[in-house]
């Protein structure tokens, strides 16, 4: 059977879980001094799309947004009941070198052996 028809059922409950770990916000239609419209893209783990959700900000919430998209984030996340976790900065490492003693430097001289001075006679003849 390639494909069967269309089965009609009583309509049945089903229920599925997502985990959300973050989302963009783009807008996709302005109203002038009326309102603004969104559409949050929710991603999970490893960044795989998940579900879009369209939002209309009016009111106080579009005068508030004042075209600051910070403003948006926030407002988008809190609507949608997420709360946003702080950026975390790379701190490089850092290698941690001993500290060194500085030594004075010092002259070696070469042992050198005295020879007693011996006097030797000269004979004429």
């Amino acid at each position: 059977m390639n494909s069967s028809p269309v089965t009609p059922i009583q309509p049945a409950k089903e229920t599925t879980t997502k985990i959300i770990t973050s989302f963009t916000v783009n807008v996709m239609s302005l109203e002038l001094f009326q309102s603004v419209t969104v559409n949050a893209m929710l991603y999970g783990v490893n960044g795989n799309f998940q579900e879009v959700k369209t939002l209309t900000f009016s009111g106080q919430d579009y005068l508030d947004w004042n075209n600051n998209d910070q403003y948006l984030i926030d407002k988008t996340a809190e609507k949608l009941g997420f709360t946003i976790i702080p950026a975390v900065t790379a701190v490089p490492a850092v290698t941690v070198v001993p500290a060194v003693t500085a030594v004075p430097e010092v002259t070696v001289v070469p042992e050198v052996t005295v020879v007693p001075e011996v006097t030797i006679p000269v004979v004429t003849a």
